[in-house]
């Protein structure tokens, strides 16, 4: 009888040692399917953010290339008019496809949505391992070699613009300056000009091709992670 009880006790002791360790177990299940979820939540906001920042780099690459486009063809027509060695044409025109090649524009990546999932050391957090990578590799390419368009286009302006302020642009504005037209004589004959138009064209196409592939790399990991948002 005593036997019997002890082993009831025993039974009985078990089973809410068992139920404890079930409930604990339970516990930490569902803690850890509610960390997972957060996790998820957090990796579908990065993920989104970095869409939007893909997404204007897409559009900021295309607008860079298409005023490169315009800004080529004024450079051609630049080297054209050099090249007819007309000098009367270009005093009274070439300040006109002259002045719009002033401008210039540097391709620069929104980092906005990568660097705050760095800052917050989340990187992890995308589980796509082959999307992280891309990622990673997207935004270490510096896109610094674009200060060659900054530093040769200052070139060009100091260089080219002197040559060109004739008499009668001036004259459009309402002043009248005895200036020397030597210089104009002279444009099509300096080497010094003629290479830093000629090579402005160039780095400017090469501009242009670049931010290409750069677009052209957005859009894939733009699709990338659509497909992980659509899983998730």
């Amino acid at each position: 009888m005593k036997e019997n009880k002890i082993t009831t006790y025993l039974l009985y002791a078990f089973g809410e040692i068992l139920l404890v360790v079930v409930g604990i177990l339970i516990a930490l299940s569902i803690d850890n399917w509610n960390q997972n979820r957060q996790k998820k939540q957090l990796e579908i906001e990065y993920l989104q953010e970095i869409k939007t920042s893909l997404e204007e780099d897409i559009a900021n690459g295309n607008d860079l290339v298409a005023f490169n486009q315009q800004r080529m063809s004024f450079l051609d027509t630049v080297l054209t008019k050099m090249q007819n060695r007309n000098v009367e044409e270009m005093k009274a025109t070439l300040i006109y496809y002259v002045q719009p090649t002033f401008d210039y524009r540097i391709f620069k990546m929104n980092r906005i949505g990568i660097d705050n999932m760095v800052a917050s050391e989340s990187i992890a957090l995308i589980s796509n391992s082959v999307l992280r990578n891309a990622l990673s590799k997207y935004y270490s390419e510096e896109v610094q070699w674009q200060e060659r368009v900054a530093n040769l286009s200052g070139t060009y302006i100091d260089m080219i613009m002197p040559r060109v302020m004739s008499q009668q642009v001036f004259a459009r504005g309402g002043y009248d300056f005895p200036i020397n037209q030597s210089k104009y004589l002279q444009l099509y004959e300096d080497p010094e000009v003629l290479n830093v138009v000629y090579g402005l064209k160039t780095i400017t196409q090469t501009q242009s091709g670049r931010v290409g592939i750069k677009i052209e790399n957005a859009r894939q990991l733009v699709e990338e992670i659509n497909k992980e948002l659509e899983v998730n």
